[in-house]
């Protein structure tokens, strides 16, 4: 299995205020941010690192955060966009 691990969601919690700013072939980091009491899988800005919404309830979930501990790297490129709606695809950074 490793971490060769990739996603076609929409994101959770998408937040307006930041995904007003984004578009679709834009790019966020994929990393862990504690949020309410928990560690999340969260898609940031590459810049700001304002996250736009989090991974949530997809099958892999536990897999990529032992990966992401480990030192892996994910990429989440925006394809679809709405006010409340971030559809991404997720796939490792490749170096």
């Amino acid at each position: 299995m490793g971490c060769d691990i990739h996603f076609d969601v929409d994101l959770a919690g998408v937040r307006a205020e930041i995904v007003s700013g984004l578009a679709p072939g834009d790019e966020l980091d994929v990393v862990l941010r504690p949020l309410g009491g928990y560690e999340a899988v969260a898609c940031v800005e590459r810049q700001a690192g304002r996250i736009a919404g989090t991974l949530a309830n997809v099958e892999g979930i536990d897999r990529m955060i032992g990966c992401l501990r480990a030192g892996h790297r994910y990429v989440a490129v925006i394809v679809e966009l709405g006010a409340l709606r971030c559809r991404v695809l997720v796939d490792p950074v490749r170096t």
